[in-house]
């Protein structure tokens, strides 16, 4: 009889550990990312500019795409200890932000970086909602509802080699 006591004593706590710990990693992981950093999808060039003073810049010369375009970047953005390109990829039609790509920086193999920047955006957004890996290229993605965040390699034994972290909303999303 003593025993049922204690048990039922245990089973509040019990359950009230359980709503702590759950609630506690809820508050930890992010629900919606409408981004990268501050740059919000549909921002234009000025606004860019603006929120991002001091660190991102006109290109020199426009980086182009089939249906975007890159006139401002922050070159050698700091990550984990590397450095990276970022570029603010606009629309055509439009003119307003559509995607973040962040790029690798010359010749190298890319694998101890990819697995750093795994192990980064895991520990801040979870496990990835997609993964893929081939003998040549990897592919992970964490889906939000404004945002889904890629992470690819590609390495071509003495050919090249390439890492990217792209930020866009989802397709078909009127964001922009």
């Amino acid at each position: 009889m003593i025993r049922d006591r204690k048990e039922i004593k245990k089973r509040p706590f019990v359950l009230v550990l359980v709503v702590c710990l759950a609630t506690a990693y809820s508050i930890g992981q992010e629900k919606d990312i409408k981004g990268w950093r501050n740059a919000k999808w549909g921002m234009s060039e000025d606004e860019l500019l603006s929120t991002f003073r001091g660190e991102a810049v006109r290109l020199d010369k426009i980086s182009e795409w089939p249906d975007m375009f890159a006139s401002i970047w922050i070159k050698d953005y700091d990550i984990a200890g590397n450095n990276y390109d970022v570029f603010f990829q606009m629309d055509k039609k439009s003119k307003l932000l559509k995607q973040v790509l962040i790029g690798g920086k010359g010749k190298r193999e890319y694998s101890f970086e990819f697995q750093k920047l795994e192990q980064m955006l895991t520990e801040k957004y979870g496990a990835p909602s997609y993964k893929t890996s081939s003998n040549i290229a990897t592919k992970e993605a964490w889906n939000y509802p404004s945002t889904i965040i890629e992470l690819l390699t590609l390495h071509v034994i003495n050919r090249f080699s390439t890492l990217s972290l792209v930020y866009h909303p989802p397709e078909g999303s009127n964001k922009i």
